[in-house]
């Protein structure tokens, strides 16, 4: 028989326990052996005690377990002889991810195979390396068509900036839309067009613009070729331009009949200051055209001028012919 008993007194060097028996004021039990596989710092005086007494008799009786009162001391399942960790029914549950119901211990329980079994996926059958896009209409990740037309589109909340692989069937291009204006194309060669890249040309046009000797004089545009991001201003003969980086600038300035040895400058201002110029020298009674280039950092808001220099000891004229003096401005990183 069993029998629970509270510990009053242990003999550790006997290994021996006196013990009350638990719900009775008057029975004690001294001189009672303990199992040897239960600790000497496990009996301390007040801890429940499981007690064996074969036969009824208590001279023969063994104290086989300790604990302290309040807790069995058993922290671990799989320590109660014949009882694995995952033997419990309440903690035993094969059911689905999906469900709250607590999992087996020590095991794992395989996803499913299809992911229409979660609420908001509407994909079946996917194939590797399908991507998923979120449809708002049915509040689900659809799977998008690689190819074939339609192409797969990785973009904004809204639809409007998005970059498209393959806009028809085995186009092999690549889109990059922005706020619903085409601004990247990779071609099928590996050709990149930028196509909203900030450039700008304007031109002094078939009008003479007179150029007094030995003076610097800013040149009057009066057309814009091409304004990819409208930063000609030709009130003020400026390109403004609107983003920062570093942009190739080039001007080109024309005078006739320059006598020999007189000398014709074309030169480069950004915010009024100089940053880069070229010059011709007659030789002989001839026509001048230097073109000047340079690659500059520019800030938002920086404006380009284009100003020409002569020493023919008298006014000379630019021009008149389109595409003689110029003005070009191009982002290009």
């Amino acid at each position: 028989m069993l029998e629970l008993g509270i510990l009053k007194t242990f003999d550790s060097e006997n290994h021996k326990a006196g013990l009350q028996l638990a719900g009775s004021l008057t029975t004690y039990l001294d001189d009672i052996a303990v199992a040897t596989n239960i600790a000497a710092e496990a009996m301390i005086t007040g801890n429940y005690v499981l007690l064996a007494i074969p036969g009824g008799n208590p001279r023969d009786a063994c104290v086989v377990a300790s604990w302290p009162a309040g807790s069995s001391g058993i922290t671990d399942h799989g320590e109660l002889d014949g009882l694995a960790d995952d033997d419990h029914s309440q903690y035993l549950n094969v059911a689905r991810h999906d469900l709250t119901a607590r999992h087996p211990l020590g095991s794992v329980v395989p996803h499913e195979s299809a992911l229409n079994n979660i609420g908001n996926v509407n994909a079946p059958s996917p194939s590797d390396d399908q991507p998923l896009a979120w449809d708002a209409a049915t509040s689900k990740w659809i799977p998008q068509t690689l190819g074939g037309g339609g192409g797969a589109k990785i973009q904004d909340a809204d639809g409007d900036t998005y970059l498209w692989v393959e806009k028809t069937a085995d186009e092999d291009k690549i889109h990059g839309v922005v706020k619903g204006v085409e601004a990247l194309l990779i071609h099928d060669d590996g050709i990149l067009d930028l196509v909203k890249q900030s450039s700008a040309k304007m031109d002094a046009g078939t009008t003479a613009q007179s150029i007094n000797n030995a003076t610097w004089t800013k040149v009057n545009y009066v057309s814009s070729i091409w304004d990819i991001q409208s930063e000609i201003n030709l009130g003020t003969d400026r390109i403004v331009v609107k983003k920062a980086g570093i942009y190739l600038i080039i001007t080109q300035a024309a005078t006739y009949s320059m006598p020999d040895q007189s000398l014709l400058i074309a030169g480069i201002r950004v915010n009024g200051a100089d940053i880069g110029s070229a010059r011709n020298i007659a030789s002989g009674t001839q026509t001048l055209m230097p073109l000047a280039v340079t690659i500059y950092q520019l800030s938002a808001n920086d404006y380009i001028e284009g100003h020409v220099w002569q020493n023919s000891g008298s006014t000379k004229t630019l021009g008149p012919y389109l595409g003689q003096n110029f003005l070009i401005a191009h982002k290009m990183a």
